[in-house]
């Protein structure tokens, strides 16, 4: 007997993420900063091969600062760029937000090059479920753009948001 571990919801979730990947700049992947590793899903790299993407700690303020600091060298070798945070924390959501000016400089200006002017960057948020997605996209948006709670699941589909004049964030089911 074959015992079906990955919920039909969670499949859909992510065909709907795979068919979105083409109209993203980049995509941020939010980690548990408490159990990094574990709270990855390791598809979600086999999805987002040919994109760039940004790692996010979550909970940083309940983690080790020691070990969050040693996760996200090892994150920033892989990747290119991981930020540790604490969504009550005004610094930290600025330092996301300078972070993902940073990252999509360079589209900005591949762009530019070929003479193509785009004002709006769409990233995608991308994690496992419960891990914080809707709440920073919260505090990115500065207002209650998406349903938040403390129970897995209440994300039930995916919602463009608009942070100020420069960015759009793909809230996605948890993965």
């Amino acid at each position: 007997m074959t015992i079906q571990w990955y919920p039909g919801h969670m499949a859909k979730a992510r065909r709907e993420a795979e068919e979105r990947l083409k109209r993203v700049d980049f995509v941020m992947e939010l980690v548990d900063a408490r159990a990094p590793y574990s709270s990855q899903n390791p598809m979600l790299n086999e999805m987002i091969i040919d994109k760039p993407k940004m790692t996010i700690l979550m909970k940083s303020d309940l983690a080790n600062k020691q070990e969050t600091h040693r996760w996200m060298h090892y994150f920033q070798s892989e990747n290119g760029l991981a930020v540790s945070v604490d969504a009550n924390n005004k610094a930290d959501i600025n330092r996301i937000i300078q972070a993902a000016r940073e990252f999509s400089h360079e589209k900005h200006v591949t762009l530019k090059q070929k003479g193509i002017q785009k004002k709006i960057i769409r990233a995608m948020i991308i994690g496992i479920p419960n891990v914080g997605k809707s709440t920073l996209i919260n505090r990115l948006a500065n207002k209650k753009a998406a349903k938040i709670g403390d129970h897995p699941g209440i994300t039930k589909q995916q919602t463009w948001i608009k942070v100020g004049d420069e960015y759009e964030l793909l809230d996605t089911p948890g993965i």
